[in-house]
């Protein structure tokens, strides 16, 4: 057995081993339903929180260029070969996608940092700093949540997916390996993307939406726009996944819990793509 034969064994095993515990962690959730119990607890009394204007506007805003550029550029990358002129293309778009994150993290604090009125409504809008090791564990315990339903999704969606429908930085992992490359994915999707999508996604947008519809329609919204923006057919999946981000977020109001459930998924996610014969991976 070879090296890559034994990192695929390994792998199987560990994706094994996750969906018995989401299995059964899902079992014991249903069992709890049944049983009239809570399933998760309310951080606080009061689940609504007035988001700053600045914050919605520049979200808005970020969201239609966002959209804009996606459409501007949809049914080309199924066109597209790796030659070494793509693969430059690509790169390029990986150091524009870091630089972006590096600068709209900051951005879209800063405007709700300037925009907050009272210490009680920053925490309200997930930015916890109580009890960080237990949002940490119901991080991994949200990972564990969605593992099974989004990986159901993802053998549903098995005759849709192809080479030429996955992300192009996962074919440029693919294609190079190991290298600067692997490095600067591992930074954009791994950590980059996880602050910056929960902050625009739960904390703003699901926050804002809240405020004037009922709490399940903010979450579905929520999810619907965060899946649609990765196309089609990741949205599929990733749409269990958002409903559980923001389920969680929604009741537990920590910003740092649902980027540990989204920085988990991504990393599974980007580790699975250095690998041969694997399922192509959702991100």
């Amino acid at each position: 057995m070879d090296g890559a034969d034994l990192a695929n064994l390994f792998y199987s095993l560990f994706t094994i081993l996750l969906l018995i515990a989401s299995g059964r962690l899902w079992g014991t959730l249903i069992q709890q339903w049944r049983a009239g119990q809570g399933i998760i607890e309310p951080r606080f009394r009061s689940l609504t929180v007035r988001v700053p204007r600045l914050a919605v506007v520049l979200m808005l805003a970020y969201l239609a260029m966002f959209v804009s550029a996606i459409v501007s550029t949809s049914g080309r990358q199924a066109e597209l070969e790796l030659t070494p002129t793509t693969l430059q293309a690509i790169r390029m778009a990986l150091y524009t996608t870091l630089l972006d994150g590096l600068l709209a993290i900051p951005f879209f604090l800063g405007a709700l940092l300037i925009g907050y009125r009272s210490r009680a409504d920053l925490v309200r809008l997930g930015f916890r700093t109580d009890h960080l090791g237990e949002q940490i564990r119901e991080g991994v315990r949200g990972f564990l949540i969605a593992v099974l339903p989004v990986a159901l999704l993802l053998v549903a969606t098995l005759p849709l997916r192809s080479e030429e429908v996955v992300h192009p930085f996962l074919r440029l992992l693919r294609e190079m390996g190991i290298g600067q490359e692997m490095l600067l994915i591992f930074v954009t999707a791994g950590i980059i993307a996880p602050l910056k999508e929960e902050l625009i996604f739960r904390v703003i947008l699901q926050n804002w939406l809240t405020e004037f519809l009922p709490a399940w329609l903010a979450i579905g919204i929520g999810a619907v726009i965060f899946a649609a923006i990765h196309g089609f057919p990741d949205s599929i999946p990733l749409l269990a996944l958002a409903l559980i981000l923001g389920i969680i977020f929604h009741y537990r109001r920590s910003y740092l819990t649902v980027v540990v459930i989204h920085f988990l998924f991504n990393l599974y996610n980007l580790v699975a793509t250095l690998l041969p014969e694997t399922t192509p991976p959702v991100v």
